[in-house]
């Protein structure tokens, strides 16, 4: 879904060993994909996450954006009945939006819409919240949620 650039490591730990098979199985996995690996002492992952946690590994990544529609055609599928979108409006706490988020994904929803004033960052807070369902589904944004949603009723 995005590009990724590299995969940031705690130099020095000693991780319990279950947590060192997990480590060890990121790292496998960045250099099948030939991603830089760079080990930093943890204050320096400190930092780069902005002292948030970070289980000692940071993959730094081009940042997500939302797909903008302008018409509810672009909430069209395929399948003609059973559609089901959730639209957010004025979602701005990010444990709210990945909760939202999460929930979205969890029970297949078709799509989440936003619009795009007052409306939350896709922030690493947010992915964290939404349990990895942000890095799995696009995440839409509208200029005029009341005319998408009035508009997508006759469709």
């Amino acid at each position: 879904r995005r590009n990724l650039y590299e995969l940031y490591v705690a130099d020095k730990q000693t991780p319990a060993e279950d947590k060192k098979y997990k480590i060890q199985n990121i790292i496998s996995q960045a250099n099948s994909l030939g991603l830089p690996v760079r080990y930093l002492p943890k204050s320096r992952l400190d930092t780069l996450c902005q002292h948030s946690p970070h289980q000692g590994v940071i993959l730094k990544t081009e940042p997500l954006s939302y797909v903008r529609i302008s018409s509810p055609r672009h909430l069209s599928h395929e399948r003609q009945t059973g559609l089901l979108w959730v639209l957010a409006d004025q979602v701005t706490d990010p444990q709210n939006f990945g909760a939202l988020l999460r929930s979205t994904f969890f029970f297949g929803a078709d799509g989440f819409v936003v619009e795009e004033e007052n409306r939350c960052p896709l922030s690493p807070a947010v992915s964290k919240t939404s349990a990895g369902a942000l890095e799995l589904m696009d995440v839409f944004c509208s200029k005029n949620l009341e005319e998408i949603l009035s508009r997508s009723l006759f469709l």
